[in-house]
């Protein structure tokens, strides 16, 4: 298992070992003597980086997507941003387009170590009880998780950004849908966040299985984000669309309009808002 701070630096050694351009930041750090699952990672975040944009993909460190986010049986669209920065700072807000609509502002974030939530945001479980210490705990993992499941899909930003996150190679299915396609699992210090399978033919993010936690559902279960629609911004490739389909059914939209690599944020961007 590598951490994030040694991951970069494999997939770089993996990209050397194909032919493809070094990080001049790292220039003259040794790399590590990889074992077998750590050159598996490496080679699959090695084609990754290659086909999206090979020495940009090191040059993402901060990012802000803005769009459309769209729940199947709301009333309409909700405008959607997402921001995030390093070291595991996220903010996502979304707000109705239309002022007369019903819906009200929400948003859940974090910052650093902190998550928070805004507006109706609701939780379950433990983000219900009466106990402000469970209840805060409870925001700062649907946060985390949040984070995970934006960054998969921008997989740049979440290489570098977070010294807690791991990952892992997993082997490839051997049926289904997703047969032979490269995947990684993807674990913070509160346990598994989920599975990232790459595309075979393009090696981008395809999609990503996320367990439910059990203290916002206690029965578990699953749901997946699939990446779509991909372009290339400042030579960065990133999905435009991402659709998340729950267990029950339920799925939801993101349509982004347009991405800023290494905006400048304002401070407090990512601090619990006032109450």
């Amino acid at each position: 298992m590598l951490t994030r701070g040694s991951l970069l630096v494999a997939a770089l050694a993996g990209v050397i070992a194909c032919g493809g351009a070094t990080d001049p930041a790292g220039a003259g750090a040794p790399a590590p003597v990889p074992g077998q699952g750590d050159h598996a990672l490496a080679t699959t975040l090695a084609a990754y980086r290659r086909a999206a944009g090979g020495d940009r993909v090191d040059l993402v460190r901060r990012l802000r997507a803005t769009g459309v986010s769209f729940t199947q049986g709301d009333q309409s669209n909700r405008r959607l941003v997402l921001q995030a920065a390093p070291p595991g700072q996220f903010r996502q807000y979304e707000a109705p387009i239309d002022e007369r609509s019903p819906q009200a502002i929400t948003g859940i974030g974090l910052n650093g170590a902190v998550g928070w939530r805004m507006g109706t945001t609701q939780l379950a479980g433990d983000g219900l009880s009466a106990d402000p210490a469970v209840r805060e705990r409870a925001f700062t993992l649907a946060a985390r998780q949040n984070y995970i499941n934006a960054l998969a899909g921008m997989l740049p930003l979440l290489l570098r950004t977070d010294p807690a996150v791991t990952m892992t190679p997993l082997p490839p299915a051997t049926e289904g849908a997703d047969r032979g396609a490269p995947a990684i699992a993807i674990a913070t210090a509160d346990g598994p966040a989920g599975r990232l399978i790459f595309d075979p033919v393009t090696s981008l993010p395809a999609k990503f299985i996320a367990p439910y936690q059990r203290h916002i559902r206690a029965q578990g279960g699953e749901y997946t984000l699939v990446f779509s629609d991909f372009r290339a911004v400042d030579g960065v490739t990133l999905p435009f669309r991402i659709t998340r389909s729950s267990d029950a059914g339920r799925e939801t939209q993101w349509s982004f309009s347009a991405f800023v690599i290494n905006p400048t944020f304002a401070p407090g961007t990512f601090a619990p808002p006032s109450r």
